[in-house]
């Protein structure tokens, strides 16, 4: 929606897409066996490509893109698209399978040229050039309450051989219809490069049960939560797949994070290393469990996996204590009434609850709960801690916590985390709820003593 203010025209939630337009022609030469049809720019955005073609009259048509056989008969407008070795090819019909242009018209291809992944990321834009008469303008990001941070995202480079090696022959298997959990993750896969995760699971599977419609997680490269235009997008492409007595809903990957407190000793008899570098090889050994074992749909976190990757780092290190907990953040729009349901998916301990900072009615304020299952927003008054107001409640045995009309007027970071103790130190992550560390909150404390 664009609507002028004052002279100034302003617009909001509309798409913007990286890259420059660029334009390119062919001739169609019957004479020519086998032509070929290459966009010559190995950086297409091939979602961005259309297509028309200029008769000998001078009259331009549109032709669709089609991704198989299915509905195209010997009149469809038909394009497709293959893969050569560093570029695209567009392919016509025979006249059975789809039209061929006859000889002397003209085809225009149009596409975006990108930079691939390399935008991720970015928040901030520049005005380049001129929009509706206007040179100067400004563009302006947002963050959403259902956790969906608004940045460039999507971009994804050519599919590598080893991927295609491994999709291409499931994407056959599929034959384009999504019938088991697997057709719905190869499908989607094969169309949508930027996808990291899916997990597919039943309504039945759920509590309490919504029959009849399949669940679809979505986990985005280099992003948080999922925009609505990417899940129209999925959504509209796999509904036409799938029975006609399923209804797939497409849902973004929530988060648990893990924070850990380890506190170290080793032996300085043992080993030349000293504190820091202690430090620094714990780290990434974290870093690699996590690579290995967790980023994903579906993952454990165990308990027993993380100390021993820490006590491998050096054969000196002779005492491991480490503490571990649950963290779920919040991103509530300021001065607005926020609620939120947020999926711990592990039974809790009572009183375990607190989250950072924020200020509520011109206090520095918490979370907690009382471990009677009421979630309160309290403040240090007097160096006591007082009770404002009851704001949620909690489920110890379930993990499930309630967030409700939550109005915040100031908050650091890009949002609010509750901390929570679990009761067992193996975690668990179910429907679309993916584990990850937080490495903002791990803690290594190291200590060199003699023995």
């Amino acid at each position: 929606i664009i609507s002028p203010v004052g002279g100034v025209y302003l617009a909001a939630n509309i798409p913007i897409y990286e890259g420059i337009q660029v334009t390119e022609f062919f001739v169609v030469n019957t004479a020519i066996e086998a032509q070929k049809f290459i966009i010559s720019n190995p950086n297409i955005d091939t979602d961005s490509l259309s297509v028309t073609v200029t008769n000998s009259l001078g009259v331009e048509e549109p032709w669709r893109y089609y991704t198989n056989l299915f509905g195209v008969t010997n009149n469809t407008k038909a394009y497709f698209l293959q893969a050569t070795e560093d570029k695209y090819e567009i392919l016509f019909g025979d006249n059975i399978k789809g039209s061929s242009p006859i000889n002397g018209s003209r085809v225009t291809a149009r596409y975006i040229a990108c930079n691939k992944d390399l935008p991720n990321g970015i928040s901030s834009f520049k005005s380049t050039a001129t929009i509706g008469g206007y040179s100067s303008y400004s563009i302006t990001t947002t963050s959403f309450s259902n956790g969906y941070i608004a940045v460039a995202r999507g971009g994804s480079g050519p599919e590598s051989n080893t991927s295609i090696k491994f999709n291409a022959p499931r994407a056959y298997q599929t034959l384009e219809r999504a019938v088991t959990a697997e057709d719905y993750r190869n499908l989607l896969f094969a169309e949508f490069p930027e996808i990291r995760d899916i997990f597919v699971y039943g309504g039945d599977e759920i509590f309490p049960p919504d029959y009849g419609k399949v669940y679809i997680a979505i986990d985005i490269k280099n992003a948080v939560g999922l925009s609505e235009l990417e899940k129209t997008k999925i959504e509209s492409f796999i509904s036409t797949r799938a029975p006609i007595s399923i209804s797939p809903v497409v849902i973004a990957a929530d988060y648990t994070f893990v924070g850990i407190d380890s506190r170290i000793s080793y032996n300085l008899n043992l080993s030349p290393l000293s504190v820091t570098d202690i430090q620094g090889l714990i780290l990434a050994a974290i870093t690699e469990y996590q690579a290995n074992n967790l980023e994903k749909f579906n993952s454990r976190f165990r308990y027993s996996q993380l100390l021993s990757t820490i006590d491998s780092v050096d054969n000196s290190i002779i005492k491991n204590e480490t503490d571990i907990s649950l963290i779920k953040r919040i991103s509530p729009i300021i001065n607005t009434n926020y609620s939120a349901r947020l999926k711990y998916q592990n039974a809790i301990l009572a009183g375990s609850i607190e989250s950072t900072v924020f200020t509520y009615n011109n206090l520095d304020c918490y979370i907690i709960d009382d471990g009677k299952g009421s979630l309160n927003i309290v403040s240090n008054i007097n160096n006591t801690v007082t009770k404002i107001i009851a704001i949620g409640s909690v489920n110890y045995t379930t993990g499930d916590a309630s967030i409700v009309d939550l109005n915040v007027s100031n908050y650091t970071g890009s949002g609010i985390s509750l901390f929570a103790s679990p009761v067992e130190k193996d975690i668990k992550s179910l429907e679309n709820v993916i584990i990850e560390i937080d490495f903002n909150n791990v803690n290594i404390t190291v200590s060199g003593i003699r023995e």
